[in-house]
């Protein structure tokens, strides 16, 4: 499939979700490139929306909502993957954002979105709906390593807040190596963001498991199921406008997949977010420290 792009802008005081979901809120437009992106991947085994921003109880300025995304790896012994994009309903910023879940249970817990254990926590600036801003989302739903793109920018104050979804893969594992038989995804949900211009460094990359940090032994994933995107990164100095495909990842303990070869990294000095670049025929799109293909 080609690949698919999308654009929208935000208003000053506008919210992320209203308390009657509308078609306007920019996590409705969200929401409707997320779903298209599951629907066109077509394989629940691997990954599956089960709630949304309007799934949520309340929906006041600082009621959280989020999208639960199921992903299991054909698991159903239990219920974990990913809370994506963890966020304030109204217009107000907010920085800790709960990213993956397990051992969850439908009801009216945690704002309508279950009961539920989670295994990362980490900080990731939010939108800053106090100013206008300008929204993009890319994806591509085909092969062995879809992927997805949400990346917002506030043109006052050039504040950042990028969401990717990576999936990885194993086949050149190599004979012998060590890789989970099962309690450990496929994807890696990678989050980005700053209160200023500079590009977004560094990712923080998160792995879904089925348990936390000491369930298993040895550990599964990637430790705490966070830490740095794996990257090759030229040098601030001398690397200007130079690029480079992601590098495998690899969690504390074992290799965990190769990502999509539609991201580029460059160094902090090559390009601010919406620039774009043409190489090898394709064309590239900044998002704030990555550059990913939209065609």
């Amino acid at each position: 499939m080609a690949i698919t792009t999308t654009t929208w802008t935000t208003s000053a005081a506008q919210d992320w979700a209203s308390a009657t979901w509308q078609t306007t809120d920019p996590s409705y437009l969200l929401n409707t490139e997320l779903s298209s992106w599951i629907n066109a991947i077509n394989d629940t085994t691997i990954i599956e929306m089960v709630a949304n921003p309007g799934t949520a109880t309340n929906r006041a300025d600082t009621d959280y909502v989020q999208w639960v995304l199921r992903a299991r790896e054909a698991d159903t012994t239990s219920d974990w993957g990913i809370l994506f994009h963890r966020r304030f309903a109204g217009t107000s910023v907010n920085t800790i954002n709960d990213r993956l879940y397990y051992n969850r249970t439908a009801g009216s817990a945690n704002n309508g979105y279950g009961a539920y254990s989670t295994t990362s926590g980490s900080y990731a600036y939010t939108e800053d709906f106090a100013y206008g801003g300008a929204a993009f989302v890319a994806y591509e739903p085909a092969g062995t390593r879809p992927w997805f793109v949400y990346s917002w920018r506030d043109s006052a104050v050039q504040r950042y807040s990028t969401h990717v979804l990576m999936r990885l893969d194993t086949s050149d594992l190599i004979s012998g190596g060590y890789y989970p038989a099962s309690a450990v995804s496929k994807w890696i949900y990678v989050t980005g963001g700053n209160n200023n211009s500079a590009p977004l460094y560094p990712f923080i990359r998160h792995v879904p498991v089925k348990g936390n940090n000491t369930t298993y032994t040895p550990v599964r994933g990637n430790g705490e199921s966070s830490g740095g995107l794996s990257a090759w990164i030229p040098d601030n100095t001398n690397g200007n406008g130079y690029f480079g495909t992601l590098t495998p990842q690899f969690g504390y303990n074992h290799y965990l997949g190769r990502p999509s070869d539609d991201f580029l990294t460059s160094n902090a000095n090559t390009g601010v977010w919406g620039d774009t670049t043409t190489i090898g025929g394709s064309n590239y799109t900044c998002i704030g420290g990555l550059w990913v293909r939209t065609s």
